[in-house]
């Protein structure tokens, strides 16, 4: 599920290991497991991606792709596109409406392996909450460590 307000957004991901939630309010980012009630903050820098750009990232054109046709998912039109690489095949349905221009369906194979992702429940302009963009009360919030050390002089020192 992915709901998202002017520089607000909420990822929920559904996997054989569970459910994570991401929620990214401005420059501060989330990462939550509902399972053990725990969550990762990490504040971004202001030179990251807004939730605007993201959505515009996964709405880039398919590279590479070529348009195969039209069809529908989740009542959008899509365009079709088929792309094929070294790493494998993809099956991409891109919505054409201007109110939800993201991928709609992904099937992706590789050798004998496939993976399927798809939006299935659209719901546009939906009355979203403030709860949906907060944590849930007891939650244990944790600092992100930083993934790359500051940059240091040429002599190597601080």
């Amino acid at each position: 599920k992915v709901y998202w307000e002017a520089n607000r957004m909420r990822v929920e991901t559904y996997t054989v290991a569970g459910v994570m939630i991401e929620i990214q309010n401005g420059k501060t980012l989330y990462a939550y497991n509902p399972a053990k009630k725990e969550a990762v903050k990490t504040t971004l820098p202001s030179a990251s991606i807004t939730v605007q750009a993201r959505l515009e990232a996964m709405a880039a054109p398919i590279k590479g792709g070529k348009k195969v046709g039209t069809e529908t998912v989740s009542g959008l039109k899509c365009s079709v596109f088929i792309l094929s690489t070294k790493q494998g095949n993809a099956r991409v349905h891109v919505s054409t409406d201007s109110r939800f221009p993201l991928k709609m369906k992904t099937h992706i194979t590789k050798g004998n392996a496939s993976e399927t992702t798809e939006i299935r429940n659209l719901k546009l302009n939906y009355n979203v909450t403030d709860a949906l963009f907060a944590l849930p009360k007891g939650t244990k919030v944790v600092e992100a460590k930083a993934a790359i050390p500051p940059k240091t002089g040429s002599s190597g020192k601080k």
